[in-house]
Protein backbone atom coordinates (compact mmCIF):
# COMPACT_ATOMS: atom_id res chain seq x y z
CA UNK A 1 0.00 0.00 0.00
CA UNK A 2 2.65 2.23 0.45
CA UNK A 3 4.06 1.66 -2.94
CA UNK A 4 1.52 2.16 -4.01
CA UNK A 5 0.88 5.55 -2.14
CA UNK A 6 4.32 6.77 -3.01
CA UNK A 7 3.81 6.21 -6.86
CA UNK A 8 0.51 8.38 -6.34
CA UNK A 9 2.34 11.43 -4.88
CA UNK A 10 4.93 10.94 -7.55
CA UNK A 11 1.83 11.07 -10.22
CA UNK A 12 0.25 13.83 -8.62
CA UNK A 13 2.34 15.77 -6.87
CA UNK A 14 4.08 15.41 -3.12
CA UNK A 15 0.97 16.91 -0.74
CA UNK A 16 -0.37 13.77 1.17
CA UNK A 17 -4.27 15.73 0.28
CA UNK A 18 -3.35 14.35 -3.71
CA UNK A 19 -2.41 11.26 -2.98
CA UNK A 20 -5.66 8.82 -2.22
CA UNK A 21 -4.97 5.39 0.05
CA UNK A 22 -7.48 3.09 -1.22
CA UNK A 23 -8.90 0.62 1.55
CA UNK A 24 -6.92 -2.56 -0.05
CA UNK A 25 -5.18 -4.34 2.27
CA UNK A 26 -2.16 -3.23 3.61
CA UNK A 27 -0.11 -6.11 3.74
CA UNK A 28 -1.79 -8.44 1.14
CA UNK A 29 -1.62 -5.25 -1.40
CA UNK A 30 1.89 -5.46 -1.32
CA UNK A 31 2.06 -9.21 -1.47
CA UNK A 32 -0.17 -8.82 -4.28
CA UNK A 33 2.29 -6.34 -6.32
CA UNK A 34 5.08 -8.54 -5.63
CA UNK A 35 4.24 -11.69 -5.78
CA UNK A 36 3.71 -13.33 -9.37
CA UNK A 37 0.29 -13.68 -10.53
CA UNK A 38 -1.23 -17.43 -11.09
CA UNK A 39 -1.56 -18.77 -14.58
CA UNK A 40 -5.09 -19.17 -14.53
CA UNK A 41 -8.05 -19.55 -12.13
CA UNK A 42 -9.57 -23.11 -11.71
CA UNK A 43 -12.81 -24.04 -12.06
CA UNK A 44 -13.63 -25.12 -8.41
CA UNK A 45 -15.93 -25.06 -6.19
CA UNK A 46 -14.82 -21.24 -5.23
CA UNK A 47 -15.22 -20.27 -8.74
CA UNK A 48 -17.87 -19.87 -11.32
CA UNK A 49 -16.89 -22.15 -14.67
CA UNK A 50 -16.81 -18.27 -16.46
CA UNK A 51 -14.00 -17.30 -14.44
CA UNK A 52 -11.48 -20.22 -15.50
CA UNK A 53 -10.69 -18.82 -18.71
CA UNK A 54 -9.74 -15.77 -17.10
CA UNK A 55 -5.96 -14.85 -17.62
CA UNK A 56 -5.15 -12.66 -14.43
CA UNK A 57 -2.84 -9.90 -15.46
CA UNK A 58 -4.58 -9.81 -19.10
CA UNK A 59 -5.91 -6.20 -19.28
CA UNK A 60 -7.56 -5.25 -22.51
CA UNK A 61 -10.37 -2.98 -23.11
CA UNK A 62 -13.48 -5.47 -24.10
CA UNK A 63 -17.31 -4.42 -25.77
CA UNK A 64 -18.91 -5.18 -22.54
CA UNK A 65 -21.59 -7.70 -24.73
CA UNK A 66 -18.78 -9.85 -25.45
CA UNK A 67 -18.76 -13.73 -23.84
CA UNK A 68 -16.04 -12.34 -22.19
CA UNK A 69 -17.75 -10.07 -19.91
CA UNK A 70 -21.06 -11.85 -19.96
CA UNK A 71 -21.11 -14.03 -16.71
CA UNK A 72 -24.32 -13.96 -15.44
CA UNK A 73 -25.16 -13.23 -11.92
CA UNK A 74 -27.33 -15.03 -10.02
CA UNK A 75 -31.14 -15.61 -10.94
CA UNK A 76 -32.29 -13.48 -8.21
CA UNK A 77 -30.12 -10.78 -9.57
CA UNK A 78 -32.95 -8.28 -12.21
CA UNK A 79 -31.79 -4.85 -13.26
CA UNK A 80 -32.73 -1.91 -11.81
CA UNK A 81 -35.23 0.44 -12.29
CA UNK A 82 -34.69 2.49 -15.84
CA UNK A 83 -32.10 5.20 -14.83
CA UNK A 84 -34.83 8.54 -13.84
CA UNK A 85 -35.23 10.38 -10.55
CA UNK A 86 -37.92 8.14 -8.22
CA UNK A 87 -36.82 9.86 -5.24
CA UNK A 88 -38.33 13.45 -5.68
CA UNK A 89 -42.32 13.44 -6.79
CA UNK A 90 -43.32 14.43 -10.07
CA UNK A 91 -44.29 18.28 -10.77
CA UNK A 92 -47.77 19.62 -10.42
CA UNK A 93 -49.19 21.37 -12.80
CA UNK A 94 -47.51 24.50 -11.44
CA UNK A 95 -43.62 24.22 -12.86
CA UNK A 96 -41.49 25.24 -9.97
CA UNK A 97 -40.29 28.84 -10.08
CA UNK A 98 -36.25 29.24 -11.45
CA UNK A 99 -34.82 30.19 -8.24
CA UNK A 100 -31.99 32.88 -8.12
CA UNK A 101 -28.27 32.32 -7.10
CA UNK A 102 -26.99 33.60 -3.93
CA UNK A 103 -24.33 36.19 -4.04
CA UNK A 104 -21.76 34.65 -1.62
CA UNK A 105 -19.07 36.64 -0.20
CA UNK A 106 -15.36 36.44 -0.14
CA UNK A 107 -15.55 35.70 3.56
CA UNK A 108 -17.84 33.11 2.52
CA UNK A 109 -15.72 31.81 -0.32
CA UNK A 110 -12.84 31.29 2.38
CA UNK A 111 -14.75 29.21 4.82
CA UNK A 112 -16.24 26.39 2.45
CA UNK A 113 -15.13 23.15 3.07
CA UNK A 114 -13.56 21.63 -0.22
CA UNK A 115 -16.05 18.80 -1.37
CA UNK A 116 -13.87 16.30 -1.76
CA UNK A 117 -12.71 12.72 -0.84
CA UNK A 118 -10.89 14.48 2.36
CA UNK A 119 -13.51 15.94 3.57
CA UNK A 120 -16.26 15.93 6.08
CA UNK A 121 -19.47 18.03 5.49
CA UNK A 122 -20.96 19.11 8.16
CA UNK A 123 -23.66 21.13 6.71
CA UNK A 124 -24.88 19.70 3.48
CA UNK A 125 -27.72 17.72 2.57
CA UNK A 126 -28.02 13.99 3.15
CA UNK A 127 -30.29 11.74 0.86
CA UNK A 128 -29.06 7.85 0.62
CA UNK A 129 -32.43 7.02 -1.39
CA UNK A 130 -32.25 9.30 -4.51
CA UNK A 131 -32.07 7.59 -7.49
CA UNK A 132 -29.87 8.97 -10.32
CA UNK A 133 -31.39 10.54 -13.31
CA UNK A 134 -28.75 9.30 -16.04
CA UNK A 135 -26.96 12.48 -16.14
CA UNK A 136 -23.90 13.11 -15.10
CA UNK A 137 -22.64 17.21 -14.51
CA UNK A 138 -19.31 17.59 -15.44
CA UNK A 139 -17.36 20.48 -13.07
CA UNK A 140 -15.44 21.83 -15.29
CA UNK A 141 -14.63 24.91 -12.75
CA UNK A 142 -14.27 25.23 -8.92
CA UNK A 143 -18.20 25.45 -8.09
CA UNK A 144 -20.00 26.91 -5.20
CA UNK A 145 -22.44 23.78 -3.85
CA UNK A 146 -25.55 24.64 -1.68
CA UNK A 147 -28.18 23.25 0.88
CA UNK A 148 -30.88 23.77 -1.66
CA UNK A 149 -31.87 25.99 -4.84
CA UNK A 150 -30.79 29.54 -3.56
CA UNK A 151 -29.88 28.47 -0.19
CA UNK A 152 -27.05 28.78 2.12
CA UNK A 153 -23.70 27.85 0.29
CA UNK A 154 -21.95 24.50 1.84
CA UNK A 155 -18.93 23.49 0.15
CA UNK A 156 -17.16 24.15 -2.72
CA UNK A 157 -16.96 21.13 -5.49
CA UNK A 158 -13.08 21.03 -7.40
CA UNK A 159 -12.84 21.02 -10.92
CA UNK A 160 -10.92 17.87 -10.30
CA UNK A 161 -11.38 15.02 -7.79
CA UNK A 162 -7.37 13.67 -7.01
CA UNK A 163 -6.12 15.14 -10.31
CA UNK A 164 -8.82 13.93 -13.02
CA UNK A 165 -12.05 16.03 -14.17
CA UNK A 166 -14.73 16.21 -11.77
CA UNK A 167 -17.85 14.13 -12.90
CA UNK A 168 -20.51 13.60 -10.81
CA UNK A 169 -23.93 12.08 -11.05
CA UNK A 170 -27.43 14.43 -10.78
CA UNK A 171 -29.89 13.52 -9.00
CA UNK A 172 -32.18 16.24 -9.23
CA UNK A 173 -33.40 19.16 -11.74
CA UNK A 174 -35.13 22.30 -11.02
CA UNK A 175 -35.08 25.26 -13.38
CA UNK A 176 -31.56 26.26 -13.19
CA UNK A 177 -29.81 23.92 -10.71
CA UNK A 178 -28.56 20.09 -10.38
CA UNK A 179 -28.78 18.23 -7.26
CA UNK A 180 -25.49 15.99 -7.26
CA UNK A 181 -23.95 13.48 -5.16
CA UNK A 182 -20.73 14.39 -4.04
CA UNK A 183 -17.59 12.42 -2.63
CA UNK A 184 -17.21 13.34 1.03
CA UNK A 185 -17.90 12.43 3.94
CA UNK A 186 -20.71 11.37 5.35
CA UNK A 187 -21.64 8.60 3.02
CA UNK A 188 -24.64 9.42 1.12
CA UNK A 189 -23.74 14.05 0.67
CA UNK A 190 -25.75 15.51 -1.65
CA UNK A 191 -26.04 19.58 -3.12
CA UNK A 192 -27.14 21.98 -5.39
CA UNK A 193 -25.45 23.60 -8.03
CA UNK A 194 -26.02 26.35 -10.60
CA UNK A 195 -26.95 24.88 -14.22
CA UNK A 196 -25.63 27.47 -16.44
CA UNK A 197 -21.81 27.00 -17.31
CA UNK A 198 -22.22 22.88 -16.20
CA UNK A 199 -21.75 20.68 -19.21
CA UNK A 200 -24.34 16.99 -18.56
CA UNK A 201 -24.01 13.96 -20.48
CA UNK A 202 -26.26 10.76 -20.50
CA UNK A 203 -24.75 7.60 -19.29
CA UNK A 204 -27.17 4.28 -18.86
CA UNK A 205 -24.07 2.20 -17.57
CA UNK A 206 -24.54 1.36 -13.83
CA UNK A 207 -23.25 -0.68 -11.05
CA UNK A 208 -24.76 -2.57 -8.32
CA UNK A 209 -22.92 -4.74 -5.89
CA UNK A 210 -24.64 -7.03 -3.40
CA UNK A 211 -22.60 -7.93 -0.31
CA UNK A 212 -25.28 -10.41 0.60
CA UNK A 213 -24.58 -12.46 -2.60
CA UNK A 214 -20.99 -11.54 -3.39
CA UNK A 215 -21.85 -10.35 -6.49
CA UNK A 216 -21.11 -7.63 -8.84
CA UNK A 217 -23.40 -6.69 -11.58
CA UNK A 218 -22.96 -4.09 -14.46
CA UNK A 219 -26.16 -2.68 -16.59
CA UNK A 220 -26.32 -0.54 -19.50
CA UNK A 221 -29.58 0.18 -19.29
CA UNK A 222 -31.71 -2.63 -18.63
CA UNK A 223 -29.14 -4.86 -19.81
CA UNK A 224 -26.48 -6.85 -18.06
CA UNK A 225 -23.19 -6.55 -19.48
CA UNK A 226 -21.33 -8.76 -16.90
CA UNK A 227 -21.74 -10.27 -13.46
CA UNK A 228 -19.37 -11.40 -10.92
CA UNK A 229 -18.64 -13.26 -8.02
CA UNK A 230 -16.49 -10.67 -5.86
CA UNK A 231 -15.12 -10.40 -2.07
CA UNK A 232 -15.75 -7.57 -0.05
CA UNK A 233 -15.29 -6.34 3.89
CA UNK A 234 -14.37 -8.89 6.25
CA UNK A 235 -16.02 -8.48 9.61
CA UNK A 236 -15.33 -5.75 11.41
CA UNK A 237 -14.34 -3.49 8.28
CA UNK A 238 -17.23 -4.13 5.91
CA UNK A 239 -17.90 -2.51 2.52
CA UNK A 240 -20.36 -0.01 3.83
CA UNK A 241 -23.83 0.33 2.20
CA UNK A 242 -23.94 3.60 -0.11
CA UNK A 243 -25.42 4.99 -2.94
CA UNK A 244 -21.92 6.23 -4.60
CA UNK A 245 -20.52 6.64 -7.99
CA UNK A 246 -17.07 6.07 -9.68
CA UNK A 247 -14.67 9.18 -8.57
CA UNK A 248 -11.80 8.71 -10.49
CA UNK A 249 -9.89 5.56 -11.94
CA UNK A 250 -5.80 4.97 -11.61
CA UNK A 251 -3.88 3.35 -14.64
CA UNK A 252 -0.92 1.23 -13.08
CA UNK A 253 -0.04 -1.70 -15.67
CA UNK A 254 3.21 -2.24 -13.19
CA UNK A 255 0.48 -3.00 -10.40
CA UNK A 256 -0.23 -6.72 -11.88
CA UNK A 257 -2.69 -7.50 -9.59
CA UNK A 258 -5.15 -4.56 -10.45
CA UNK A 259 -3.47 -2.53 -13.07
CA UNK A 260 -6.63 -0.18 -12.87
CA UNK A 261 -8.13 0.69 -9.44
CA UNK A 262 -11.69 2.54 -9.73
CA UNK A 263 -11.77 5.00 -6.40
CA UNK A 264 -15.88 5.79 -5.53
CA UNK A 265 -17.07 8.43 -3.54
CA UNK A 266 -17.78 6.43 -0.51
CA UNK A 267 -16.10 5.83 2.66
CA UNK A 268 -15.08 2.83 5.29
CA UNK A 269 -17.79 3.61 8.37
CA UNK A 270 -15.52 1.28 10.38
CA UNK A 271 -12.59 3.39 9.63
CA UNK A 272 -11.62 7.21 9.51
CA UNK A 273 -8.33 6.82 7.82
CA UNK A 274 -6.59 4.41 6.50
CA UNK A 275 -2.74 3.78 5.50
CA UNK A 276 -2.66 8.07 5.50
CA UNK A 277 -5.84 8.81 3.55
CA UNK A 278 -9.30 9.09 3.98
CA UNK A 279 -10.76 5.65 3.73
CA UNK A 280 -12.04 6.07 0.57
CA UNK A 281 -13.69 2.45 -0.99
CA UNK A 282 -12.36 1.46 -4.29
CA UNK A 283 -12.83 -1.59 -6.50
CA UNK A 284 -9.70 -3.48 -7.67
CA UNK A 285 -8.22 -6.48 -8.60
CA UNK A 286 -7.27 -9.44 -6.49
CA UNK A 287 -4.13 -8.97 -4.40
CA UNK A 288 -3.43 -12.41 -4.16
CA UNK A 289 -4.88 -15.58 -5.21
CA UNK A 290 -6.50 -16.88 -2.13
CA UNK A 291 -9.22 -14.29 -0.77
CA UNK A 292 -11.36 -13.57 -3.65
CA UNK A 293 -14.75 -14.24 -2.42
CA UNK A 294 -16.27 -13.43 0.41
CA UNK A 295 -15.37 -11.12 3.68
CA UNK A 296 -11.84 -10.97 2.56
CA UNK A 297 -10.56 -7.28 2.10
CA UNK A 298 -10.44 -4.13 4.41
CA UNK A 299 -13.60 -2.42 2.63
CA UNK A 300 -12.96 -2.53 -0.69
CA UNK A 301 -14.46 -4.71 -3.14
CA UNK A 302 -12.32 -7.13 -5.33
CA UNK A 303 -12.99 -8.33 -8.71
CA UNK A 304 -11.55 -10.45 -11.25
CA UNK A 305 -9.96 -9.14 -14.43
CA UNK A 306 -12.69 -9.74 -16.41
CA UNK A 307 -14.57 -7.03 -14.62
CA UNK A 308 -11.95 -4.72 -14.58
CA UNK A 309 -11.67 -5.07 -18.40
CA UNK A 310 -15.87 -3.99 -18.49
CA UNK A 311 -15.50 -1.50 -15.32
CA UNK A 312 -12.45 0.65 -18.25
CA UNK A 313 -16.14 1.06 -20.39
CA UNK A 314 -17.90 2.86 -17.66
CA UNK A 315 -17.53 7.27 -17.36
CA UNK A 316 -16.42 8.48 -14.09
CA UNK A 317 -19.27 9.31 -12.79
CA UNK A 318 -21.24 6.24 -12.82
CA UNK A 319 -23.65 5.52 -10.17
CA UNK A 320 -22.57 2.50 -7.85
CA UNK A 321 -25.62 0.86 -5.33
CA UNK A 322 -23.69 -0.98 -2.91
CA UNK A 323 -26.53 -2.87 -1.45
CA UNK A 324 -26.82 -5.47 1.33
Amino acid sequence: MQLLIRELRDRLGSSPRRAIAVLAAGSVLLVGCSAPAPTALRADGDAPVALATLQPGSVKTVPPTTARTAAKPPATSSAPSPTHSTAHPSPSSTAPKRVAVPKVTAAQLRALPVADTYARLRHAGIDVHAEPTGQLAHIARDTVAFRAPGGTPVAMIPHEEVGVATWLPVLAVRPGWLEVRLPSRPNGVVAWVPAPGIPTKSTSYRIVVSLHAGVMTIYRGRHVVGGWIVGHGRPGLPTPTARTFVMTRFHDPKQSFSPVIFALGAHSDAMASFEGGPGTIAIHGWPTYAGRHGGVSHGCVRVPGGALDALRNVPNGTPVDIKN
